[in-house]
């Protein structure tokens, strides 16, 4: 059977490409994370988004490829390659609060990114595929929001315990 081809004026191609280039550019970001941190909390983060990514983005390809979509090569903005730069210079804990704030931001675009194209797409199963992301974008977001303040949690007490000591 031959699958159905849905009549596009462009923007389907867009939003798979948006996808596609998100899906890229968190793998890329995750690598990065698995090679420079220290902490076993952002490891295994790292670890699932860029699992979870990939498999994402494994699934795009073969629904452009049903839909005869054609997928443009990933390149990072010159703002995206700048901030990746500077966070290979990083190590440590200030890595760790570069990479986190790094994917909360990430993620809150990608959700509502979600949601818009989710809105203009009229191919059920783009639109599908989107239902089908949003909740593992959730879920890293959520996570990463919990993991933050967690690490904020922790600063604070350490702060408070230092002054305290202090106080004897």
């Amino acid at each position: 059977m031959v699958p159905a081809v849905h009549a596009d004026d462009g923007s389907d191609q867009l939003i798979l490409n948006n996808i596609h280039h998100v899906n890229q550019k968190e793998i890329k970001v995750s690598k990065l994370a698995l090679s420079k941190t220290k902490s076993p909390q952002v490891k295994q983060f790292a670890q699932m988004l860029k699992d979870d990514h990939s498999k994402n983005d494994e699934q795009l390809q073969a629904l452009a490829k049903s839909d005869r979509i054609k997928l443009k090569d990933f390149s990072p903005t010159p703002e995206d390659k700048a901030k990746m730069d500077k966070m290979k210079k990083m190590s440590g804990t200030e890595f760790d609060k570069a990479f986190l704030a790094a994917m909360k931001k990430g993620h809150e675009k990608a959700l509502n990114m979600l949601e818009s194209s989710k809105a203009e797409t009229q191919n059920p199963e783009i639109a599908a595929f989107i239902d089908k992301t949003i909740p593992t974008v959730r879920h890293h977001e959520e996570t990463v929001v919990s993991m933050i303040q967690a690490s904020n949690r922790q600063a604070a007490g350490k702060a408070n315990a230092g002054k305290s000591q202090g106080n004897r």
